[in-house]
């Protein structure tokens, strides 16, 4: 549901459905971490656009330690990355996004998988950050 509603851009509404999800996640027996990380990301999303940045960060900080205590080379490790990019990118601290997309593009070149979708969206916001540069 919180998807659905991210994607109509019914914030408010999508907060509620992410934050009942990482409640369920934290109140599981069976609690898996991993599966919290997508929850955490989605709320960084959600933050994002709402302009809240410090939330937004701390979500996708949330998300980043969940993913690197698994695999710190994976893809999911390299979108936490390119997600946080964006998030200093966006608050008015390019420098920092410059370091974060390094970091993702580092992962993504480690691994050789076939992760297009995430090289063309980590490439749109290179290309971005450096028009914003000239």
């Amino acid at each position: 549901m919180a998807n659905f509603y991210l994607q109509i851009n019914e914030l408010d509404k999508a907060l509620i459905y992410t934050h009942q999800a990482l409640e369920i996640f934290n109140n599981s027996v069976e609690k898996n971490d991993f599966s919290m990380a997508p929850s955490y990301q989605r709320l960084g999303n959600i933050y994002l656009q709402k302009k809240e940045y410090i939330k937004a960060s701390e979500a996708y900080f949330n998300a980043l330690k969940i993913v690197e205590k698994i695999n710190k080379n994976s893809k999911e490790t390299a979108i936490c990355y390119r997600d946080i990019a964006i998030l200093y990118y966006n608050s008015g601290n390019p420098d920092k996004a410059l370091i974060f997309i390094k970091k993702s593009i580092n992962i993504l070149e480690k691994n050789k998988e076939k992760l297009y979708f995430e090289v063309l969206k980590l490439l749109d916001a290179i290309n971005y950050y450096l028009g914003v540069l000239k």
